[in-house]
């Protein structure tokens, strides 16, 4: 038998940390290694996650998850009412007239009939009756008008009145 002459390099996404090692040792999730012969693996940066174990590179959050913490094994999901780009580090929060789900990487401008006065909403609100709104991406409803009426709710318009009748 032969004895080694030369000593083999950890490959990337492994490392060995101290002489005399027999094998390297796998990058754990949330960190990695790009080169080889390492003695260490890096920590994912924030916006960026590694799930693997002896991986070489982190992954990118997608638009509508983040990560705020180094080393991360998952991104977060960005609640309703806020919204993220790829690689986020947090969510932003909707402005008013607008809303989003869960997991968004934009936010909608509400519907006609319907309004968002605070910002970070997950859904709009509905026009009570009496009120309409027929625009999107409003904050608030409009009174009907003299000689119009709305019963209904969530409307964009309201309604003339009918002969016989005034309002």
């Amino acid at each position: 038998a032969t004895g080694q002459s030369e000593c083999d390099k950890c490959e990337p996404g492994k490392f060995a940390d101290s002489e005399g090692k027999t094998s390297c040792s796998e990058c754990g999730a949330g960190s990695v290694q790009p080169n080889n012969a390492s003695t260490a693996c890096d920590l994912c940066e924030r916006g960026t996650y590694q799930s693997g174990t002896g991986e070489s590179r982190c992954e990118n959050c997608v638009a509508g998850t983040y990560t705020d913490t180094e080393g991360s094994s998952s991104c977060e999901a960005c609640q309703g009412g806020a919204f993220s780009a790829a690689s986020a580090v947090k969510c932003s929060m909707c402005r008013v007239g607008t809303y989003s789900s869960t997991s968004a990487s934009y936010c909608s401008n509400c519907s006609v009939g319907t309004y968002a006065d605070t910002p970070g909403t997950a859904t709009c609100t509905s026009c009570s009756s009496g009120h309409s709104q027929p625009r999107e991406g409003q904050t608030a409803c409009e009174k009907c008008a003299t000689g119009r009426s709305q019963s209904a709710t969530g409307q964009s318009e309201c309604d003339k009145c009918e002969p016989g009748k005034f309002g």
